[in-house]
């Protein structure tokens, strides 16, 4: 299941490895996830397995005037084993797209690990194109 994420999933988010990549999710401090979690900019979503988070991803959404439709860029992306389980980060990631677009987003951008090459397939695999050390999906 996924839901937005709320205060208390922060002790569970801090212990994800992150290895989708983005962000290291032990350096989120309570100040700054309450800060995320009310910004009406961003959005933060956990995939609940049993009764803690296993899964982060939370995103910021900007206005790009060269484009049509704003840019969504994913900030922080972790999932517990995904090596195991890559359909979690899968299902966290089409959430977002679905967010993404009801926020009129045309693209969506992941600050990916590009060292990792089970990562790159991962993001490649989901339709992103790789420009340098980034990630581009177009969603529109």
């Amino acid at each position: 299941m996924i839901r937005r994420a709320i205060i208390r999933d922060l002790v569970a988010i801090r212990g994800l490895p992150v290895q989708l990549g983005v962000a290291a999710t032990d350096r989120l401090d309570s100040k700054r996830f309450a800060a995320l979690l009310g910004s009406p900019d961003q959005a933060a979503l956990v995939y609940i397995r049993g009764d803690y988070a296993a899964g982060f991803l939370a995103m910021r959404f900007f206005p790009d005037h060269a484009v049509p439709g704003n840019f969504a860029i994913i900030s922080y992306f972790a999932v517990e084993r995904p090596g195991r389980d890559w359909q979690e980060a899968g299902a966290l990631e089409d959430h977002a797209v679905d967010i993404a677009r009801g926020c009129r987003s045309a693209f969506l951008l992941s600050k990916g690990n590009t060292k990792s090459p089970e990562i790159t397939r991962f993001l490649l695999g989901r339709g992103y194109a790789q420009r340098d050390n980034h990630f581009i999906k177009s969603i529109s």
